[in-house]
């Protein structure tokens, strides 16, 4: 009987780790679009004296900070903040939380006090997505390259219409694309649906690696890879993706990933 106790006690010990592995996570992406190199300079005091300690203190840990290759001298110039949270409630008001802590807003003073005719960013754009049922958990990858040679690829692509965008969904998990990545060892930070965002119905994905040739042959593995030749061609995947929107990130020396 005692036997039956303990084979008990651990089928229910399983079925909530279980259970616990299956929830999802959830990503606030934060593109900060600037016009020059004082506003760059502006972020990265922000986000790193002010932003990153107020959310490290809510015990979040694996945020990242990326600037967009070539930032320097890109006319176009984007930073991402990229944030993992157990639960969608809390993510769009994180900055706020850090502005109306008082040590915090110290920090961020120069931030939040900037004048109207001389702001530290352009605009904002703020995406909520919630991870895949096949890779619920981020991933922190590890390099042994200098953050300015690492790449972490984000990418979004958009549906046609909900019908073709929810196949796109199925054929990254059911139909095993992300299993390609990973066969081919892509180093994938997280996989996900938007769930609010300016170019829904879109999913995003985050790979990374140890430095632009790196990035380079894995993409042509990837493209001469027998899965993807398979995958690519099934009827029930066609025109699944209208638009894609690629960004090749460099890590900032203060970001956890």
């Amino acid at each position: 009987m005692q036997g039956v106790k303990v084979v008990i006690i651990f089928y229910i010990i399983m079925q909530s780790i279980s259970s616990f592995s299956q929830n999802p996570e959830f990503y606030e992406i934060r593109c900060y679009q600037l016009s020059n190199n004082d506003q760059v300079k502006a972020m990265d005091s922000y986000l790193k004296t002010a932003l990153l300690p107020a959310i490290h203190s809510m015990g979040i840990n694996r945020v990242g900070v990326f600037k967009e290759v070539g930032i320097d001298t890109a006319s176009e110039k984007r930073m991402f903040v990229l944030v993992p949270s157990s639960s969608v409630s809390g993510l769009p008001s994180m900055a706020y939380d850090a502005y109306v802590d008082q040590e915090n807003r110290k920090k961020g003073d120069a931030f939040w006090m900037a004048p109207h005719d001389s702001p530290p960013y352009d605009r904002l754009d703020i995406t909520i997505i919630k991870s895949f049922e096949y890779m619920s958990r981020m991933h922190v990858p590890s390099f042994e390259t200098d953050d300015m040679e690492q790449i972490f690829e984000l990418r979004s692509y958009e549906g046609a219409t909900e019908r073709l965008y929810r196949q796109k969904v199925k054929m990254f998990n059911q139909g095993g694309e992300m299993d390609i990545f990973a066969d081919l060892d892509f180093n994938s930070v997280f996989y996900g649906e938007v769930l609010v965002g300016s170019q829904m119905p879109n999913l995003m994905y985050m790979t990374s690696f140890k430095d632009m040739s790196d990035r380079d042959q894995h993409w042509d593995a990837f493209r001469e890879a027998p899965a993807w030749a398979d995958l690519k061609v099934q009827e029930e995947y066609a025109n699944t993706v209208s638009k894609i929107h690629i960004y090749l990130l460099h890590p900032t020396g203060y970001s956890d990933l």
